[in-house]
Order: structure tokens, then sequence, then C-alpha cells
């Protein structure tokens, strides 16, 4: 029964190993597109593909939230370059409005919930400290740069709003590539 108890030891202890040097030399320098564990690196860290699965869960959720919403949003952005695409994309930049912010409850949801199952996690110490160092790396320190960026929704509401002021001003002035003229005022205003 003792030996028993020494291999089990011994095994739990080469999986969190193993586990650490996976996380030092590949996860941390991964970026937020984590690597799928082959089977062999999920038979050699057993015990620890749940928390590693912590990870790769924000991380997919993560890239599915802003590829949906962000991404389409900024792409109906780049797209305005003279007066004239303020009028052409308007229905599209109306319909991005409501993404930011469907992408501000995604993240804290996903957040939340990492956090949670963060929280309820069994680990030594040595490797609580190189897991907390990846969790900031893939959750927290993507998180905090995120949510400042959703508040893009009041910058595409402006720019909805330029379009209905060009399209009230119609009648009274002109477009000419990135310059707009009113007829009763003799300098054109660049855009």
């Amino acid at each position: 029964m003792v030996m028993q108890l020494t291999v089990y030891g011994d095994k739990k202890l080469e999986q969190c190993k193993a586990f650490i040097d996976y996380l030092q030399s590949t996860v941390i320098y991964s970026g937020a597109k984590l690597p799928t564990l082959s089977e062999d690196q999920q038979r050699k860290f057993s015990n620890y593909n749940s928390d590693y699965a912590i990870l790769v869960g924000f991380s997919r959720q993560l890239s599915k939230s802003i590829g949906a919403s962000l991404t389409p949003a900024l792409d109906q952005i780049n797209q305005i370059r003279v007066a004239q695409d303020y009028m052409s994309k308007r229905d599209a930049l109306q319909q991005s409005i409501g993404a930011p912010n469907l992408l501000g409850q995604q993240i804290q949801s996903a957040k939340s919930q990492a956090g949670a199952s963060r929280m309820a996690l069994k680990q030594p110490d040595d490797l609580k400290a190189v897991y907390n160092q990846v969790y900031d790396n893939i959750v927290t320190m993507p998180t905090h740069v995120l949510m400042p960026a959703i508040l893009t929704t009041s910058f595409i509401q402006d720019l909805v709003h330029i379009r209905y002021f060009v399209q009230a001003q119609d009648n009274q002035m002109s477009v000419n590539n990135n310059s707009v003229q009113f007829p009763h005022i003799s300098a054109g205003y660049a855009i």
C-alpha cells in the first residue's frame, strides 16, 4: 500500500512538472490562440487537463466574440474614406452599434466564468504561481485592454449622426473629394 501511494504521488508530481513546463515553454508565448493538447500531452497532464481547459475556453470565447461583433464594426468604420461613405454606410453602421455592447457583456461573462473555475482549482504552490502568470496573460490583460476599446460604440453612433447631418444638409452643401462646401460660405471644410 505504501508502494502504491509513492507511485501515485510520483505520477502526480510528474504530471504537475510536465504541465508547468508546458505552460512556461509554450502557453505563455502563444498569445490569445492557445494550442490544442495532443493525446500524449493530455495523458502527461492528466489531472491538469481541466486547468488548461479554463484557459482554452476563455481564449476561444474571446476570439469568437471579437470575430462576431467588434471586427465587423471596425471593418465598417474602416470603409469610410470620403464624405459620401457616411451616406452609403449608414445602415451598416447603424446595425453595428449594439455589437460592442454585446461584446462587453460576453467578455465579462467569460472572464467571470474563468475566474470562478480558477478559484475552484486545487494546485500545488509551484504550479499556482506559473498558472497565475499565464492566466493573467490569457484572461486578465486582454480583458483590460479590450474593455476600453469596446467604447467604440459612441464613436459608431457619432458616425451615424454625421450621416444624418450630411443628409439634412443635402440641398445646402456639396461634396467634392474630401471637402464639404456650403454655397453660402466661401471656404470648404475638409473631412
